[in-house]
């Protein structure tokens, strides 16, 4: 339920990109603390027993629009930056793949920690 809760937004905001809600090259970088803010609800709803599941549902979608809509946004605009020629272009389209990609990672590797730290791991079977 989570994962199509986070797909379904992440899709829906994808979509959205056409409104820019005054982000541009220059300060797209705060689509960062943006998403952010969103964190210590997604893990109050994963260490709360007072928690519900339709609470965790919204946070998810949440975060999975916020995924879609920042992320999404931030490859675009990295293109509108002015004054790039269009080898530039190419080249920073490439580094924002490979900051996406290793984000990612990064990330994969942060959760683990967390889940860790927190006793957030489930076990088959029990």
């Amino acid at each position: 339920m989570l994962l199509t809760a986070f797909t379904v937004a992440d899709t829906i905001a994808r979509f959205c990109l056409d409104y820019r809600l005054g982000f541009h090259a220059g300060n797209v970088m705060w689509t960062v603390l943006i998403r952010a803010l969103v964190f210590p609800l997604l893990l109050f709803c994963a260490i709360s027993e007072r928690s519900s599941d339709g609470l965790a549902v919204f946070a998810v979608a949440l975060f999975g629009f916020l995924n879609g809509y920042c992320v999404s946004l931030g490859l675009i605009l990295v293109n509108e930056i002015p004054g790039l020629t269009n080898e530039q272009r190419k080249t920073c389209g490439r580094i924002s793949a490979c900051s996406v990609n290793g984000g990612l990672c990064i990330g994969s590797f942060g959760a683990i920690a967390i889940a860790t730290t927190f006793n957030l791991g489930t076990s088959v079977g029990a």
